[in-house]
């Protein structure tokens, strides 16, 4: 079995223990969660306006991680400020406490997206979110706890 698969039978075994597992739901089922559970307003306007509270207060390009592996080395620019390498050993020990962290989640929110519009070169991700205000933007968060499975559309 490789890593990855590995890592998909721990997902898997996790999202199989929960009850509350919301797989690609709808837009306005995702809104109405989102204002219930009080992580995000409805504005005047219908816009759904979320917020982070705490000392953060936005995302950085410095906070944008590539694991480091033979694959990818060579073809990732490194001297880019927004390419910082993580090693696969960080790599797995994050991913075993997300999985941990998620295990005492008393729901779970998948989403499957695409990533770029070519259809010729774009990747089919999927996002475990444990927060429903996230679940919009999920591709471009780097703060909540959420668990990407990236693979090349063929």
């Amino acid at each position: 079995m490789t890593v990855n698969q590995k890592m998909e039978k721990a997902l898997a075994e996790v999202l199989e223990q929960k009850e509350n597992v919301h797989l690609n739901p709808t837009r306005e089922d995702v809104i109405r969660w989102s204002v219930e559970r009080g992580s995000a307003v409805k504005t005047k306007y219908g816009c759904l306006a979320t917020w982070n509270p705490g000392a953060s207060t936005g995302r950085s390009p410095a906070d944008t991680f590539i694991v480091d592996t033979p694959e990818v080395h060579d073809i990732v620019d490194w001297k880019s400020k927004s390419n910082q390498p993580l090693s696969e050993d960080t790599f797995y020990k994050l991913y075993d406490k997300a999985i941990e962290i998620l295990k005492g989640k008393e729901e779970v929110f998948v989403t499957d997206r695409s990533i770029g519009a070519d259809t010729h070169y774009f990747y089919w991700s999927r996002y475990t979110l444990c927060l429903a205000g996230t679940y919009h933007y999920a591709p471009s968060l780097g703060k909540f706890i959420y668990l990407q499975y990236v693979s090349r559309n063929s």
